[in-house]
């Protein structure tokens, strides 16, 4: 086939951690340069923000989801201590700027490992997120459509400090996403997991701005649990 695969070849390869594809178009050019100069007033924001409403919301019912945290048993004693940060991250993620408070869960529990590694006890709290009162974007790859400038702007934000990945080496790109998603009026976004693999893959629902509603959608005791130690 040469060196150069087709618009349309390139446009179902999928990515081996995430499964998902990006479009092999000018949009995705654009979306390669937004990247690169990372600021609210890049047509690629304008664009970005034009297509979130063709994307579904999560319904349905509740998203069953968890939350994961490392630590002794003298500071984690209960539900009540596996809420999002206090005080936010001092040196933020992926998907929330420094100080800010999210909430970061996974819709698998044989996930959670992969998203918080490290050594020690790992605990594990389960939520029930209401998808009648969260307005909750989902973009997870789709075989009902086309790749396109969405799922390309997500793909740079799911390669940024990954490694084996070519991609930003810092979370500007993936932050500003955020910060237009929650700006766009939704209450967070179910992507998928960057640590995932072929043959198992997960996604994180980011829910911004929690405040004490975390506490209604914790399961709490019957959904709190120390997993295992690694």
């Amino acid at each position: 086939m040469g060196a150069k695969l087709s618009a349309e070849v390139e446009a179902i390869v999928e990515r081996a951690h995430t499964g998902r594809c990006s479009s092999s178009d000018e949009l995705d050019k654009l979306a390669q340069e937004w990247c690169e100069h990372p600021n609210e007033s890049h047509e690629g924001a304008e664009v970005f923000l034009e297509m979130l409403n063709s994307f579904p919301r999560m319904h349905n019912g509740p998203v069953v989801c968890f939350r994961g945290r490392r630590g002794d048993s003298k500071k984690i004693t209960g539900w009540e201590n596996m809420g999002p940060p206090l005080n936010g991250s001092e040196k933020g993620g992926r998907y929330d700027e420094p100080g800010s408070i999210v909430l970061y869960t996974c819709s698998r529990k044989d996930a959670v490992a992969r998203e918080m590694p490290g050594n020690g006890i790992l605990w594990i709290q389960e939520y029930a997120l209401p998808t009648d009162t969260l307005t909750i974007l989902d973009v997870r790859p789709s075989q009902n459509r086309k790749p396109g400038f969405i799922d390309s702007v997500f793909d740079l934000a799911e390669s940024s400090c990954l490694e084996g990945r070519e991609g930003r080496d810092d979370f500007k790109f993936s932050q500003l996403i955020a910060r237009l998603v929650a700006r766009a009026g939704f209450d967070g976004f179910n992507a998928p997991g960057v640590r995932g693999e072929r043959g198992f893959w997960y996604s994180n629902i980011v829910i911004f701005k929690p405040g004490e509603a975390w506490k209604d959608w914790s399961r709490r005791d019957e959904g709190f649990e120390r997993h295992h130690e690694v």
